[in-house]
């Protein structure tokens, strides 16, 4: 399985950094396997004059045609997105696909007049990737108070979670990583397991 990072120019290179250190390890993909692609693109055509916002249904539909058998993809934009039906979104992913997107525009401390916290920026990133992956490989939003995959709707339910997955999230995303990775290599898993959260 290859990792794929398309990050918008706007987009620190230690936060692209810090992601990909702390992504291998958690979804078991050699840092060899890990790639960063700069991209302007993500954006084009996904603002939404009226709000202000860009769609981020948009800017992941891009992102799942560049997937592949093999390949999970990773957008990472600076402006800020949203879902119809909700004010804002910190990220997007398609559930069983290949791809997600977390936007680092409300992640930011500055965006909520703060200085900058380029630590604090990292660990909310690392936070909303490993959470929109997570639904990537069939993960549901959990209602366990120390789990990554609980739902986050303001930037302090983001500061309170951990960055790891819960026992139950975890097993279950050790069982899906397993069926991903058999199913892209052509082979047969023996069930399709879905999280039952």
């Amino acid at each position: 399985m290859n990792l794929k990072v398309f990050a918008s120019t706007g987009v620190p290179g230690p936060v692209v950094r810090g992601l990909l250190q702390a992504l291998s390890p958690i979804f078991n993909i050699p840092p060899s396997r890990c790639s960063v692609i700069p991209t302007d693109d993500l954006a084009t055509g996904a603002y939404d004059q009226k709000r202000g916002q860009y769609m981020a249904e948009v800017m992941l539909s891009r992102l799942l045609g560049e997937g592949g058998d093999d390949n999970v993809i990773l957008g990472i934009v600076d402006v800020d997105i949203y879902v119809p039906g909700l004010n804002f979104v910190f990220g997007l992913a398609q559930p069983h696909g290949n791809a997600a997107l977390i936007s680092l525009c409300r992640l930011d401390p500055t965006f909520y007049g703060k200085p900058r916290e380029p630590d604090l920026l990292l660990e909310r990133a690392i936070k909303e990737a490993v959470h929109e992956l997570g639904h990537v490989f069939g993960l549901r939003h959990c209602s366990g108070p120390n789990c990554v995959m609980r739902f986050s709707n303001s930037i302090r339910e983001v500061d309170g979670k951990p960055r790891e997955f819960c026992g139950r999230c975890r097993a279950i995303l050790r069982e899906n990583l397993g069926i991903f990775k058999a199913k892209n290599k052509g082979g047969r898993p023996d069930q399709n397991v879905q999280s039952p959260l």
